[in-house]
């Protein structure tokens, strides 16, 4: 394989002053010749991109002047023909709208005594229900009592010693409903004295939803026609809920300690018979689910803990991105070498291969000879002689047919003005 090498050098001798103005497209981070509409959503506060200039001007940059869209700032910095853009983008809050599930799993022991259940981050406890105190099976949780028995996770039976489940920070909130008693590092937003012992599923990392409007979702429009492609996953924010279903119910939710949580109450009061093992299941599995069946009465259900959920996130907009350049050209003859290249991109061992390589003075025009010297591995294969000089601008240059003859690697080189007759500097 050919390995072509040659630094695209660009080098001015101030002139005259001119100036050029484009246009950012922040989607793909280049420079258009024309302004570019629409907006540029990103879930980063800042853009920033180091663009030479090189290619869209005839000469020297000396000044860089960025000018943004309403709400955007920017800066730039200037080395060479390449310039550094920040800008920082118009902050916009936008919305959206989800149905949370965090669900209350309650397992019936197997005697058909006692209902059990854990929180993400408390203790087992179970507890008696009203419906066993007569000796039966216990049908349903029902109304969770004040006090439960710790079963620790290291053994089968529950302490015979009865836990008080609520009180000022203890984690039997997160399975207990309380007046006054939220779970811990929250507030009880939506107190209720009639669901005093409900069942309480905390739910420490809600998912949020995947799609983000700048017009808030409301339940009749829960799709608005203004979609943002993206945001900042840093920001998403749960700031509100409300009910689906009639008895369950949100009374604590927010940003707490680093994750969107939310707490959810409802009395489990219906006998949950939805089993998907069942030939021919019966109940509404959207209300409750038997995940399990054990030995004897053990049975795990998992109760509907269904909600609306409310949420914003931040999103940056980028626009009307415009760039006016001043730069200067160059008073004397600049001549510069510009590419050298295959016409095919892989080569076998033992082909021939056209090399074509370009020049040009992007200087003033000069009537001056020169020669222009084409070099493999540092041996001159080629001699052209520029006997007219070279007028500005104007795209010069010329082939080789070489054979490779070997596998190994092959560095050419073009050396323009090689008897520096005119005056310039060398481009390799």
């Amino acid at each position: 394989m050919a390995q072509l090498i040659l630094p695209f050098i660009d080098y001015r001798v101030a002139f005259a002053a001119e100036s050029k103005t484009m246009y950012i497209d922040f989607q793909s981070g280049t420079l258009r010749d024309q302004p570019v509409s629409g907006e540029h959503y990103s879930a980063n506060n800042t853009w920033s991109k180091n663009i030479d200039l090189t290619p869209y001007i005839d000469g020297t940059v000396k000044d860089v002047k960025i000018t943004v869209g309403p709400g955007q700032t920017a800066n730039r910095s200037i080395s060479g023909n390449t310039v550094t853009i920040n800008v920082n983008g118009n902050e916009l809050t936008v919305y959206g709208m989800a149905a949370t599930n965090p669900g209350h799993q309650i397992y019936r022991l197997p005697d058909g005594k006692r209902w059990e259940h854990k929180g993400a981050n408390t203790s087992i406890y179970q507890f008696v229900p009203n419906d066993a105190a007569s000796g039966g099976i216990t049908q349903k949780p029902g109304i969770i009592p004040d006090e439960g028995y710790i079963r620790p996770a290291s053994s089968s039976t529950a302490s015979s010693t009865p836990t008080t489940y609520n009180g000022t920070n203890k984690e039997g909130n997160d399975l207990r409903y309380l007046f006054g008693n939220p779970p811990k590092d929250m507030v009880d937003i939506g107190p209720n004295w009639n669901m005093n012992g409900a069942a309480v599923t905390r739910a420490y990392n809600v998912p949020p939803p995947s799609v983000f409007y700048k017009t808030q979702p409301t339940n009749i429009n829960p799709e608005p026609k203004d979609p943002v492609p993206l945001v900042d996953p840093n920001s998403i924010r749960l700031t509100g809920a409300s009910e689906k279903h009639i008895g369950i119910e949100p009374y604590s939710w927010g940003y707490i300690n680093g994750s969107n949580q939310i707490a959810v109450r409802r009395i489990l009061n219906t006998v949950c018979t939805y089993y998907v093992n069942d030939p021919v299941p019966v109940g509404d599995p959207r209300d409750c689910r038997i995940e399990s069946k054990n030995t004897g009465s053990g049975q795990l259900n998992n109760y509907v803990m269904e909600v609306n959920t409310d949420w914003q996130v931040k999103t940056y907009i980028y626009s009307m991105g415009k760039v006016e350049i001043t730069y200067e050209i160059p008073a004397t003859p600049d001549l510069a070498a510009l590419e050298i290249k295959a016409d095919n991109a892989c080569i076998q061992t033992g082909s021939t291969q056209t090399i074509r390589y370009s020049y040009k003075n992007v200087g003033v025009s000069t009537s001056t000879a020169f020669t222009v010297q084409l070099k493999v591995d540092g041996v001159v294969v080629k001699t052209e002689n520029a006997s007219g000089g070279a007028n500005n601008n104007v795209l010069l240059g010329g082939t080789l047919s070489y054979k490779f003859s070997t596998s190994a690697s092959k560095t050419f080189s073009l050396v323009v003005d090689s008897g520096n007759t005119v005056g310039d500097t060398n481009r390799f």
